[in-house]
This record gives structure tokens, C-alpha cells and sequence, in this order.
């Protein structure tokens, strides 16, 4: 898959399509988890089923994984959170971090994600160029 292609699919689809380009290539599953932000029990669960089945057997297994806990209101609050400087949320920085971004969830929502799924959350959100 080049850069600029995409497959059609729900929004993980292309992160499936890569992994097991990743893993064709003799990647480890490290490797894997950490240029593809998943957690590393994905990235190995997507490593047994590409040995059993290939690309195929991992582009066709469900959707798997938590049901979200932060509702689209939730999502919106957020979103204009972190359109806005981390300092009127309390932080001492003014850029947003992967782990600010967790401890404001934390702090408003009593919701603990893993800084995978925090990852993916601002992927989803359209957030990536505000978090660093």
C-alpha cells in the first residue's frame, strides 16, 4: 500500500492493511505497535491471525475492543478543550502532550485511557496537529 493509497473500510482498515505489510516484511511485532500507535497485545493478536491467515484473515476479523466511553458530547468538550491553550485547563505547559490530553480525560470524565487509545482518540478526532 503506498501513501497515498487508501482501502475502503471503517477508519482502522488502513492500520490493518500496513500491519500486515509490516509484518509480510519481517517487522517485529515492537516495531509494529509503536509506528502504528497500537497497544502491543493488538499487535500481537494481529501477528498470530496474519501467520494463520495472512492479509486476508487480518482484514476480515471484527470490530473488537471497548465500546467507547466518552459520548459525542464528551467528544465535542474535548475537542474545544484542546482547541484551547493546555494552561486554562491547569496545566504548566502550553502545548498539548499525549498525557495532558489523558489527565484532562482523567480529571473531567473520571475515564482512564491507555496512551495508545489516547493516541488513536486524537487520530480520530482530527487532533494530531495540536497534540505533540
Amino acid at each position: 500500500m503506498g501513501a497515498n493509497e487508501k482501502t475502503s473500510g471503517p477508519p482502522w482498515t488502513d492500520r490493518r492493511a500496513l500491519a500486515a505489510e509490516l509484518l509480510d516484511a519481517g517487522h517485529s511485532v515492537k516495531t509494529i505497535a509503536q509506528q502504528l500507535g497500537l497497544s502491543p497485545a493488538t499487535a500481537r493478536r494481529y501477528h498470530t491471525i496474519f501467520k494463520s491467515g495472512g492479509k486476508s484473515a487480518l482484514m476480515h476479523i471484527g470490530d473488537v475492543g471497548r465500546r467507547r466511553r466518552l459520548s459525542s458530547e464528551g467528544l465535542s468538550w474535548l475537542v474545544a478543550a484542546i482547541k484551547h491553550s493546555p494552561t486554562i485547563h491547569g496545566f504548566s505547559s502550553s502545548r498539548w502532550t499525549n498525557e495532558a490530553v489523558g489527565e484532562l480525560i482523567e480529571r473531567h470524565f473520571q475515564v482512564r485511557y491507555s496512551r495508545s487509545h489516547i493516541n488513536a482518540l486524537i487520530r480520530e478526532l482530527g487532533l494530531r496537529d495540536r497534540v505533540h
